[in-house]
């Protein structure tokens, strides 16, 4: 079914971040999205997203979800609309997690190219929370980001609250991060320091190697 636009890939079992990776460095179009198993895509989310980028010369869209069968609605925590700096996003925001906006990497629409320029891909060893260090690379990195407050093309199942009790008592055992510096002189170092200190970045933290966190550092210091 559909030959010219669906290509099927065949590779050994090695994760999200492996398949994700794969996709990435086939990909042949302009634009890169994800859809995991339990996503759910309506009609129109092609057609909305491609008008968006046809109308805007941007590295990412952004744009929100809802979840099913209960109709919660996320849409994104930042300013709608073209933001075109890193302090611009940030601006009159508390919690870069209140909403999932570096959580889950299918909330974003990505151009190949930018993606190719800044070498941004999922690490492989991070089996859990991977999506958080992808999508911080890529939001800081970008030179402009498009923010859709649209929820209603793009569905998610929701999971239980057995589920969500796991991921509580996990979050808990998070690492504190103490070798950071309570003071950074530049604006973006001050960016770093808030979504380090306020968001659910503890937990990515706590499950990365410390050669992970390095590389993230590096490139968030540049």
């Amino acid at each position: 079914m559909f030959p010219d636009k669906i290509i099927y890939i065949e590779k050994e079992n090695g994760g999200l971040s492996s398949a994700r990776n794969v996709g990435i460095r086939q990909a042949t179009k302009d634009y890169i999205a994800f859809v995991d198993s339990d996503d759910y895509l309506k009609q129109g989310y092609v057609e909305v997203l491609e008008n968006a980028v046809n109308n805007n010369t941007v590295d990412v869209v952004m744009f929100g979800y809802e979840t099913f069968p209960n109709g919660t609605v996320t849409v994104p925590i930042f300013k709608e609309g073209i933001i075109r700096s890193k302090e611009e996003l940030f601006d009159g925001v508390k919690t870069v997690n209140k909403h999932n906006d570096f959580c889950f990497s299918w909330r974003l629409l990505i151009k190949r190219n930018f993606l190719n320029k800044v070498k941004v891909m999922f690490d492989e060893q991070t089996k859990i929370g991977e999506d958080y260090l992808f999508n911080s690379q890529v939001l800081l990195e970008a030179s402009n980001i498009l923010v859709l407050k649209i929820y209603s093309l793009f569905q998610i199942f929701q999971t239980s609250n057995e589920e969500n009790i796991n991921f509580s008592s996990r979050l808990t055992r998070a690492w504190q991060i103490h070798r950071f510096p309570h003071h950074f002189p530049t604006a973006q170092e001050q960016i770093l320091h808030f979504y380090l200190q306020k968001t659910l970045f503890l937990y990515t933290v706590s499950l990365c190697t410390e050669s992970v966190l390095r590389r993230l550092w590096k490139r968030l210091r540049r």
